[in-house]
């Protein structure tokens, strides 16, 4: 029971960082290919994010080990190399060269992008697929 809780718990909070954290890194530091050790963790504090998981942000917005991973994390190459095959395995088909802006464009919504629906329903009259 323990297990399924911890899991729920984690998947929000990677969900919080695919979906939150992407976006604000972006926003803060502009789009890069891999974000600081030091840049995820002050994002995810002000953010309010769960720090419980950190590890997983580390290894989708970063693909190397540094002096931070190991100094503040404990996190080797070996063990980020684990992390993101977990990552890999589950949104990117196993794709382990998958770089920070993959995972920000995760985070995008897809779908309507805005405008009016008259617009819409007039295009979709125009090109014969609105039926009345």
């Amino acid at each position: 029971m323990i297990e399924f809780i911890t899991n729920i718990r984690r998947n929000r909070a990677i969900k919080d960082y695919v979906v939150v954290l992407g976006v604000a890194l972006n926003k803060r530091y502009s789009p890069q290919e891999q974000f600081t050790v030091k840049q995820i963790d002050k994002t995810i504090s002000d953010l309010g994010l769960s720090k419980r998981f950190t590890g997983y942000a580390i290894a989708m917005y970063r693909h190397q080990e540094s002096v931070n991973t190991l100094s503040l994390y404990r996190i080797d190459q070996k063990l980020l190399n684990q992390l993101r095959e977990d990552i890999a395995s589950w949104f990117f088909d196993g794709w382990l060269h998958y770089r920070a802006q993959d995972v920000v464009h995760l985070g995008k919504p897809r779908g309507w992008k805005g405008g009016s629906p008259n617009k819409w329903v007039a295009d979709q009259a125009r090109i014969g697929a609105y039926h009345r």
